[in-house]
């Protein structure tokens, strides 16, 4: 067993970027549809909603599949981190959005701004750990991920309970997804020493055999 990876800083930083972006993701999922019902919406259009959110995510994945064995590794976490900071904006939008179509065509962008996250965050892992500790990394990162991600959508429901305001589950889900922009910078921040680390070796090594 790969315990050893525990022992890795860029493990945690991987770990809670994808707890903090599954959490936003999650609240969103699980309350549009009681969302759009509250402003008026009908049933039907309510649950339309999901299906906006799909297709604007199927066609991130397609955009996702297409481009990014193109990109390096730091501009993978770059990307990362861009994306998911338009995704917490577009979160701080929704609740103002009170008509249909807009609400609608709110959904179409957060799915294709968030929808092909899920693949890149296993690129990372990749580009993190190598295909050596993939397994390893993506079994120990799922612990944190499913364990907080459901208490945080126990105690979404809480709050929700409480209040009767469904707008808050948007603006936990910005607040979550900002928190994942900032752990993705340490991890870039991370690759980016490891990357000159690795060419100072490269140079010192080459210095050596002249």
């Amino acid at each position: 067993m790969e315990l050893y990876i525990l022992t890795d800083p860029r493990f945690y930083y991987y770990a809670f970027s994808w707890v903090f972006f599954a959490i936003a993701s999650s609240s969103c999922l699980i309350y549009l549809v009681p969302y759009g019902q509250s402003i008026g919406l009908d049933e039907m259009k309510a649950s339309s909603l999901i299906s906006a959110l799909m297709c604007g995510e199927m066609v991130s994945r397609c955009i996702y599949g297409v481009f990014m064995d193109r990109t390096t590794k730091t501009q993978r976490f770059t990307i990362c981190a861009s994306v998911t900071l338009c995704t917490s904006l577009i979160f701080l939008v929704l609740p103002h959005l009170r008509s249909y179509y807009a609400l609608m065509g709110g959904c179409v962008v957060l799915g294709m701004s968030s929808g092909g996250l899920d693949g890149l965050y296993s690129i990372f892992i990749v580009d993190l750990f190598g295909l050596k500790l993939y397994t390893a990394a993506f079994g120990y990162s799922n612990i944190p991920i499913h364990g907080l991600g459901m208490l945080s959508t126990i105690m979404i429901g809480k709050f929700v309970d409480v209040t009767g305001d469904l707008t808050l589950v948007f603006y936990v889900g910005s607040a979550s997804a900002f928190l994942s922009v900032c752990v993705c910078l340490k991890m870039l921040q991370s690759v980016r020493s490891a990357s000159q680390a690795e060419e100072e070796n490269k140079i010192s090594d080459d210095h050596s055999l002249l």
